[in-house]
């Protein structure tokens, strides 16, 4: 996607959707195009500086039955940057094991770092791929989303800053 043109498809299961959020202001034109199951995180990452360009929420008939967001290198800018994301991520699943534990690994977020035709790209997706397409995993996967989202807002200023309290406070009502 190039300017500032959202591209609305149905994805498999029917819904419309504006999975391409390269070229879009999020900030200008909202969130509600991004897909519910994963808007919240879409939103906090913005918040942060890290400008996505595709995300989806994860749908059974789709390539990808879990929620994902992609994040070009560039857009993390400082490797610091880069390096701050992989720490928060870290800290939310260590923040799920017990007794020092790792969690399960429906619970669990990882970022893949790989090439694509945008270049560099980090991908923000659940360690549980959902190979067998279970709709209720797919649920599952996105309380989850939900709950990295809150982290982020509640744990954000220890890892980013204090000066970052405040633009991480989530708008639920959209």
């Amino acid at each position: 996607m190039q300017g500032d043109r959202m591209m609305n498809v149905n994805d498999p299961d029917g819904h419309e959707t504006a999975p391409y959020d390269s070229g879009l202001d999020l900030d200008r034109v909202g969130f509600s195009v991004v897909e519910q199951g994963i808007r919240d995180l879409v939103k906090i990452l913005w918040k942060l500086g890290y400008k996505t360009i595709c995300s989806c929420a994860g749908h059974e008939k789709a390539l990808e039955p879990y929620p994902w967001i992609a994040i070009p290198m560039e857009s993390t800018g400082p490797r610091n940057q880069l390096e701050k994301l992989f720490g928060i991520v870290a800290r939310f699943n260590i923040s799920l094991g017990e007794n020092g534990a790792l969690p399960e690994a429906l619970a669990a977020w990882i970022l893949l770092p790989m090439n694509t035709s945008y270049g560099f790209t980090v991908y923000l997706q659940p360690y549980d791929n959902n190979q067998r397409r279970d709709p209720e995993k797919i649920s599952q996967l996105r309380q989850v989303s939900q709950k990295l989202a809150l982290f982020i807002e509640q744990e954000g200023a220890d890892i980013f800053g204090a000066d970052t309290q405040t633009r991480l406070r989530l708008d639920r009502d959209i």
